[in-house]
């Protein structure tokens, strides 16, 4: 008499690579938060590590001048992460007047759009770069006040002879009537420089 086979393995479930919605992991959600406050696109604040989180994460362990930049979430990121966070919201205004004396400084630039962010004012990208969208956006962190961005630029100050504000400003910046040249030996080392 044959035996009959052993029953089969019961089936494994199904991975489908979804979590339901409030899972996640607490320390990636906490650095996408302050990745976001930040003005680093992380994606979602749904503490998913993906794609988008390890790049905005690397992009800030570059800005932090973390070695190596490798898009993890490791204990020393998360902590600089929040003691960045907590500098440039206890004085972003320091941070943003390092940046205009430092303007090809990447990390000096970097930490400046971050506190500009922080502020609530859009520098673009936190890419290390003092460009228009940067430049704006201290002319709104200091109330608007054009001259705080052209000081020491005499190509930029004849540029702007005869605007009335920082409207016609932000509109000059847009549509590339306005442009920042890069220093010069001669120029002030406080100017915008091209982004």
């Amino acid at each position: 008499a044959s035996a009959s086979p052993p029953p089969p393995p019961p089936p494994l479930p199904v991975v489908t690579g979804e979590i339901e919605r409030g899972g996640g992991d607490e320390d990636t959600r906490k650095a996408q938060e302050m990745l976001k406050k930040l003005g680093i696109n992380p994606g979602e604040v749904d503490g998913l590590p993906g794609k988008e989180t390890a790049a905005a994460v690397k992009k800030f362990q570059r800005a932090a001048g973390i070695e190596p930049a490798d898009g993890k979430i490791t204990e020393s990121t998360l902590a600089r992460l929040e003691e960045v966070k907590n500098e440039v919201t206890k004085d972003p205004k320091h941070y943003i007047e390092d940046m205009k004396d430092h303007p090809r400084n990447h990390g000096k630039v970097a930490m400046g759009q971050m506190a500009l962010a922080a502020s609530g004012h859009s520098p673009g990208e936190i890419d290390g770069k003092l460009g228009p969208d940067t430049a704006t956006a201290i002319a709104e962190f200091n109330g608007n006040e054009i001259r705080t961005v052209v000081a020491g630029n005499p190509n930029l100050e004849n540029q702007l002879k005869g605007m009335k504000g920082f409207a016609e400003l932000a509109a000059a910046l847009k549509d590339g009537s306005v442009t920042f040249a890069p220093p010069t030996p001669s120029a002030n080392q406080g100017q915008a420089a091209t982004r």
